[in-house]
């Protein structure tokens, strides 16, 4: 048995879809904190208080994700999972927006 069948009969398509989803929230919150950063002015305080309530929302939406990807075994028997997210999550333009 090859490891791809063997993770079709132990990984059902949740993890993948969770693994996508925690990716994708992820860079839209750094894609618009990065464009906040350089568009601030405080004459548009009022919207960048609602960007940034729609970035906690997000981030809100990755540790729920995050959460549910703990309770999934596969997430920890396939590395692929874990490496995807730590590879995006650890970028370095998430420190320099912060």
């Amino acid at each position: 048995m090859t490891s791809d069948e063997i993770k079709k009969i132990v990984d059902g398509e949740r993890t993948e879809q969770l693994t996508n989803q925690v990716c994708h929230h992820w860079e839209v919150v750094t894609a618009r904190l990065e464009e906040l950063d350089k568009d601030y002015s405080p004459q548009l305080e009022a919207c960048v208080v609602a960007e940034i309530y729609a970035c906690i929302l997000r981030i809100r939406s990755v540790i729920t994700t995050l959460m549910e990807l703990n309770k999934l075994p596969s997430a920890f028997l396939f590395s692929e999972y874990l490496d995807r997210i730590s590879a995006t999550i650890n970028e370095s333009n998430l420190t320099n927006s912060a």
